[in-house]
């Protein structure tokens, strides 16, 4: 039997433990609704930070900002802590603290490139769209994979962990054809 004691303290993960890991002690938790965070959370990445700047009373913790290095890196980062002083001028410090046991990579992604994914992702409200003749890498459940193939083009849905051919284009000439063909009868 059980005790209160003993559920207050289970800890269950989602993700990998060689990369990115969710571990959560919550008696209210489940490992499936956990699970679901962390596949829509997987892609997000995120950069520990502190940030000393001139600040903005509108900006409150939680909100998400966008720094720029050098002349063409921007990096947007989420307002985890912010202090702001004013002793006759404004000023902040803003910050995200992490602990990071996996890679510290940076992910660089020019503003053109965040507009497709945007435009990509409103699309489609499963997951993300690849045209490739090459297998995406890492792909989840949803995905839409457009794949070249001789003049025409297959659609892949990636379903239960595979890839399922949902249409080809190859396919749609060849009914127009039997559709023509047998009203020509």
């Amino acid at each position: 039997m059980k005790n209160k004691l003993e559920d207050e303290k289970k800890v269950i993960t989602a993700g990998s433990i060689d990369g990115t890991e969710l571990k959560l002690s919550n008696p209210w938790m489940t490992q499936s609704v956990l699970d679901r965070v962390y596949n829509q959370c997987r892609d997000l990445n995120y950069y520990p930070y502190t940030l000393e700047w001139r600040g903005d009373p509108a900006l409150e913790v939680g909100d998400w900002i966008t720094a720029v290095w050098g002349t063409n890196i921007e990096i947007d980062i989420p307002i985890v802590s912010q202090t702001l002083t004013f002793d006759g001028g404004l000023s902040s410090h803003c910050s995200a603290e992490g602990k990071t046991q996996s890679q510290s990579s940076y992910q660089y992604k020019s503003p053109l490139q965040r507009k497709i994914e945007y435009i990509e992702e409103l699309a489609t409200s499963q997951g993300l769209m690849f045209m490739d003749t090459e297998e995406p890498k890492s792909p989840k459940d949803g995905d839409i994979w457009f794949k070249p193939a001789g003049g025409y083009v297959e659609l892949w849905e990636h379903q239960g962990g595979q890839w399922v051919k949902k249409a080809d284009t190859a396919d749609v000439k060849t009914n127009r054809k039997q559709k023509s063909a047998q009203t020509r009868c």
